[in-house]
């Protein structure tokens, strides 16, 4: 393990990167445990925590809207006090102009619940929007 891991060319990697190195061609009982051991006990790894992974590629923004409420973002603020059986807001946000409708959400709700508030508090106003752009929040699967 210190030819692998110590020296120059063994580079202090991690402990998969070790595996891929010279150490698979050995076998001993419990070989991951002696590698992972041997790794955090290392100093130098202790002190050296850099990033393993190769540097990000270049942002690809959004295109910019052509017209009010053709792109919408939709999100949720959770954790609020529970007032009137309501405890999360949905906010949808207009891309071009930045305004904002919120609107308020039962406890517990479902899709069909969300779907409900989004068509007459938005589409209802606006039409359907181009594009809508979210996180992956759990909220937006279906809920039935």
């Amino acid at each position: 393990m210190h030819e692998v891991h110590d020296t120059s060319i063994g580079g202090h990697f991690r402990v998969l990167r070790i595996f891929k190195r010279p150490l698979k061609q050995f076998y001993w009982p419990k070989i991951y445990q002696a590698v992972q051991e041997y790794v955090r006990k290392c100093e130098v790894c202790q002190r050296m925590k850099s990033e393993t992974l190769s540097p990000t590629g270049l942002l690809n923004p959004f295109p910019i809207p052509s017209q009010v409420w053709d792109d919408i973002n939709l999100d949720f603020i959770k954790g609020l006090p529970v007032s009137h059986n309501k405890g999360t807001i949905l906010m949808v946000v207009d891309r071009l102009s930045k305004s904002t409708h919120f609107k308020a959400l039962s406890q517990p709700y479902t899709a069909k619940i969300m779907a409900e508030k989004f068509i007459e508090g938005i589409i209802k106003l606006y039409g359907l929007p181009r594009s809508i752009i979210s996180d992956r929040d759990p909220n937006f699967i279906n809920k039935f």
